[in-house]
């Protein structure tokens, strides 16, 4: 994303690389649960199972490119989607939290 010219880059910032890396970080947090200090990921969890239609958001990390068109109409729900489709595909896992 960034290179510092003595190591051959531009010393410049990708937007576009940059943007994903930092909604990556909700990724994470909406796997582990809920979280008193974290005021997004609720709001995203809601979201997603409105827009989805799913009680539980576990289908849309399983299968993030079938929901894609569901969630288009709200950028940030498109854009974790987009970065879910670029991961290796999830597994189930006992430490997810059930919402």
């Amino acid at each position: 994303m960034y290179v510092p010219r003595k190591f051959g880059g531009v010393s410049m910032v990708d937007v576009h690389l940059q943007q994903p890396s930092l909604q990556h970080i909700y990724i994470p947090r909406l796997i582990s649960g809920p979280n008193k200090t974290d005021l997004v990921s609720p709001w995203l969890v809601r979201s997603i199972q409105l827009y989805t239609g799913h009680a539980s958001i576990i289908p849309w990390f399983l299968y993030p490119a079938k929901f894609q068109s569901s969630l288009k109409q709200i950028v940030p729900l498109a854009q974790l989607g987009k970065i879910l489709q670029k991961l290796p595909p999830l597994s189930l896992s006992d430490t997810w939290s059930a919402r």
